[in-house]
């Protein structure tokens, strides 16, 4: 009787020790997000190449993410071309090509 209690409490201690060993590690990402005149970008959004997780820049530009080690991070803003990084702090440079000119008028919009 002694020994099917040992049997079952030793197998249960080695499933739970055997799903800590498949877990992902994981780190916090830290840095700031700034344009190319060093002013912080706010709510650019910061996410985990291949994975769906992700977060925004708040007022300062800064950003702080979980992602597995050696991950990298792609950051993209409206009017900016796409940066791909490991962290810290990211420097992003206008792109022009991508934005036209909109005029919202009173009773439609023109370009």
């Amino acid at each position: 009787m002694k020994n099917r209690y040992f049997k079952a409490l030793t197998i249960g201690l080695a499933l739970c020790s055997a799903s800590t060993a498949f877990a992902q590690k994981t780190n916090t990402i830290k840095g700031t997000v700034v344009d190319e005149n060093g002013n912080p970008v706010i709510g650019a959004t910061v996410r985990v190449s291949g994975a769906k997780t992700g977060t925004v820049t708040d007022l300062e530009g800064n950003y702080s993410i979980q992602a597995p080690i050696g991950s990298s991070l792609t950051v993209n803003y409206i009017g900016y071309k796409q940066v791909s990084t490991k962290g810290g702090r990211v420097a992003m440079t206008a792109n022009d090509t991508d934005l036209g000119e909109v005029v919202v008028v009173g009773y439609g919009t023109q370009r």
